[in-house]
């Protein structure tokens, strides 16, 4: 059996604490084969699959805009 290596990811904005970290495992051999390209992508991949994002329209006071 391959040792296991754990990775910690993470997803920062530039607002204050808005940092989520996640652990990654995976063979070592596996991520020491890969480049460093190949790992940034991977990083990135798994930092998006594990994002939820969305929007919506802030309703406005009609009456507050008029003073």
């Amino acid at each position: 059996m391959s040792e296991q290596i754990r990775i910690k990811y993470y997803v920062r904005t530039d607002m204050v604490g808005s940092t989520c970290e996640d652990v990654l495992e995976m063979p070592r051999a596996e991520w020491e084969a890969m480049s460093e390209r190949e790992r940034e992508e991977m990083m990135k991949e798994c930092a998006f699959n594990s994002m939820e994002w969305g929007f919506y329209e802030i309703p406005t006071d009609k009456n507050s805009e008029q003073k």
